[in-house]
């Protein structure tokens, strides 16, 4: 007779594991399969999914998409604005000083990033965290 006692099978350390293989694309670009131009002409390269997952605003744009490896130009925003957003995306969190605050949460806004909103806090160590 089959046993109908289930057993959960779990690795303790899915979720960090899942975290730092798609931090390889810093390191590795060989399964990123989009590329992000800023204004000032650098590119980074990044995973469709993830941006998807991350951003209706990319989400639909790669839904309208055709190409295998699509190459998204975004006027207005500086290499360095695109490294801090991707940071988020990718890591759930970046650091930024108090000036680049008002712009990181306007392109956010704009990029429509899931898991950022205009509530601030300040810790001790006088770090903004985005809540």
């Amino acid at each position: 007779m089959p046993s109908t006692v289930e057993v959960n099978v779990k690795w303790s350390d899915f979720s960090k594991n899942v975290s730092e293989s798609w931090m390889c694309r810093e390191e590795n670009s060989a399964f990123c399969d989009i590329s992000l131009v800023s204004e000032d002409g650098q590119n980074i390269n990044a995973h469709k999914i993830i941006l998807a997952n991350s951003s209706s605003v990319f989400r639909s744009i790669l839904m309208d998409s055709k190409s295998p490896i699509p190459l998204i130009y975004l006027r207005g925003v500086k290499f360095d604005e695109l490294v801090t957003v991707l940071d988020f995306i990718y890591k759930g969190e970046t650091n930024i000083t108090q000036n680049q605050l008002q712009q990181f949460l306007h392109l956010a806004k704009v990029l429509k990033n899931k898991g950022l909103n205009e509530e601030v806090a300040f810790n001790k160590s006088s770090k903004t965290t985005l809540m």
